[in-house]
């Protein structure tokens, strides 16, 4: 269609344009490098391959029975029970068509 080739013509203009007169986008500059100020802890060195971390200490289960805590008290709650004196009244009475069609 004629407007987007005009909107093509248009952009390739302003390219033109841009590299032609625009100054040039600097680069930014690298960050430096972090200096590691730390000590050197060879003890728990997290690279290591699988096969080559000790293996977690593990403790047997003792045969003995842990004692059981009473469970606490369960708060119980009061709910009023609705009234039903008023089974007679619709509550949508107010909203329902009353005309006579």
């Amino acid at each position: 269609t004629p407007a987007t080739d005009r909107q093509d013509e248009i952009g390739d203009l302003a390219r033109q344009l841009r590299t032609s007169f625009a100054p040039p986008v600097p680069e930014p500059e690298p960050l430096p490098e972090p200096e590691y100020e730390g000590e050197e802890d060879d003890s728990e060195d997290p690279y290591l391959e699988p096969e080559e971390k000790p293996a977690p200490k593990v403790s047997a289960r003792s045969s003995e029975a842990k004692p059981r805590l009473p469970a606490p008290p369960v708060q119980r709650r009061i709910v009023a029970e609705e009234d039903e004196d008023d089974d007679d009244e619709d509550p949508f009475a107010d909203l329902r068509d009353q005309s006579d069609n």
